[in-house]
């Protein structure tokens, strides 16, 4: 006798620490595309935001990919610190010249990528990089 395992599941835990790791350094890129939108590096940011969450894994016990909200909330872990992120993405790219961005017009281009993260990873498990690099050059201007 044979088990044929179609595919594998995880945790919901493990999953929700997963995007909450990710969430950060998709804060941190997106906070780096906001400051220097001129910027040579552009190009590798957008591929590393994509990069760090370009699928997730379905819940064990249900077998579905996570709800949105889920996702969001998830994401949404480190919007309420955006002054460090500021403040460390203007250190370490002290070579560039940054321009003037206010928190609250920062977070408006996290949520917007977010919110749309969230949408097609609960429906379809992945998001392809073209798709990313289109809507972060859409959002982030």
């Amino acid at each position: 006798m044979y088990i044929y395992i179609r595919s594998m599941s995880e945790a919901q835990t493990e999953v929700y620490r997963k995007i909450v790791s990710s969430g950060d350094q998709i804060v941190m890129h997106i906070t780096k595309l906001m400051l220097f939108p001129d910027c040579a590096y552009v190009d590798h940011w957008q591929h590393e935001v994509w990069s760090f969450l370009p699928r997730i894994s379905k819940l064990k016990g249900r077998n579905k990919y996570p709800k949105k909200d889920f996702i969001k909330q998830a994401l949404a872990t480190h919007n309420d610190t955006l002054e460090g992120y500021l403040a460390i993405a203007k250190d370490e790219e002290a070579k560039l010249t940054p321009r003037e961005i206010s928190e609250a017009d920062l977070l408006v281009c996290i949520e917007q990528y977010q919110e749309w993260l969230a949408s097609k990873l609960s429906t379809d498990g992945y998001v392809v990089q073209s798709e990313a690099k289109n809507k972060l050059s859409e959002i982030c201007k």
